[in-house]
């Protein structure tokens, strides 16, 4: 404390409207919270945890994901039952504001020592937690919204089973992609399947070629634990990847309080 009070007395002594922006330094595992609303009638989604940086262990240059889990079973009932408070509490401040509207909610949150922490709001779902939250809902989605959208609060049944998505980049990603990579042809089952889902890629004649994106496939794994979701993504990402690039750490935080 001592050093950052000395550093802004030097800041302001070198021009005393300089702008300065302070944060808060916050340790601890962030985690993913969304939900479908209409007004204050709230479906929320199990809870999510999404991988940014680019390289394992959480090295090198942020990302826009490099991986999602959920179920994320590292967080407690009690910090899932937070959780879900925070989110209340949004929309009905939202109400008490007279900001009534409908869509999707995303949450970034942290769960540090003296509680969870709000990190961000977006108005939509997140990518790639998408890939591992919508699967886990046993209801039709349309029929979920039309009811949420016609003054009722639907009740979801979740499948019970846990995700794992790895997202295969670039290799030169997150820097520019300057020449375009072969992307290997999937199979049709895993066409029909909903577990290879392209986002940036291009037809050229027969083949598939990465396109202006980054990040080029996800590839989802479902088991009956998250170990089980991991070993069929990498599978996945091991016969498609080619020169694209993934992470195989996804999880780890999970995988860590297994053995914790």
């Amino acid at each position: 404390m001592t050093q950052a009070q000395d550093r802004l007395h030097q800041l302001y002594a070198e021009d005393s409207a300089m702008p300065l922006v302070l944060e808060e330094y916050l340790v601890g595992q962030e985690a993913s919270v969304m939900a479908f609303f209409a007004d204050d009638r709230l479906v929320i989604l199990p809870l999510s945890q999404d991988y940014k940086r680019r390289f394992s262990g959480d090295a090198g240059p942020n990302t826009g994901g490099m991986g999602a889990i959920s179920p994320a079973p590292q967080f407690t009932s009690e910090e899932q039952a937070a959780a879900k408070r925070l989110m209340q509490a949004t929309v009905t401040g939202m109400m008490t504001d007279d900001m009534r509207g409908c869509g999707v909610i995303y949450m970034g949150l942290i769960f540090t020592a003296a509680g969870p922490k709000i990190l961000e709001y977006n108005m939509r779902l997140g990518d790639p937690e998408t890939q591992v939250l919508l699967p886990q809902i046993q209801e039709d989605l349309y029929t979920v919204l039309t009811t949420l959208m016609a003054g009722e609060t639907p009740r979801i049944t979740l499948n019970g089973r846990y995700y794992l998505t790895l997202v295969m980049v670039h290799p030169q990603y997150p820097g520019a992609t300057d020449r375009a990579v072969r992307v290997k042809i999937p199979e049709p089952k895993d066409l029909t399947s909903d577990i290879w889902l392209p986002a940036a890629v291009d037809v050229d004649e027969a083949h598939l070629l990465t396109s202006a994106g980054g990040r080029v496939v996800d590839v989802v794994g479902c088991g009956a634990t998250l170990r089980d979701a991991q070993l069929v993504a990498e599978q996945l990402a091991d016969q498609y990847a080619g020169e694209l690039a993934y992470r195989r750490d996804i999880g780890y935080h999970a995988f860590h309080m297994e053995h914790a």
